[in-house]
């Protein structure tokens, strides 16, 4: 169960991270066609928040295989 939330964590992450990419992309076409520049924060915060989804979820994933295989083991 663990395992499978963590997965979906990633993929949301995955998922965050296009949504970023897009955005880019989306304002570099503006920007190429109407000559106005800036810097686009909202697009570098998608970014970072995706990476950081990412690692949580793999966290997760980590914690989650080393509680089942640490779990397998009766003492005694």
């Amino acid at each position: 169960m663990k395992a499978g939330l963590a997965a979906g964590v990633i993929l949301l992450s995955v998922l965050v991270v296009g949504a970023g990419a897009a955005a880019m992309y989306n304002h570099a076409v503006i920007v190429d066609e109407t000559g106005v520049g800036g810097w686009n924060p909202e697009s570098w915060l998608l970014l970072l928040a995706g990476a950081a989804v990412a690692l949580i979820g793999t966290v997760q994933l980590a914690h989650s295989a080393g509680a089942s295989s640490s779990s397998g083991r009766q003492p005694g």
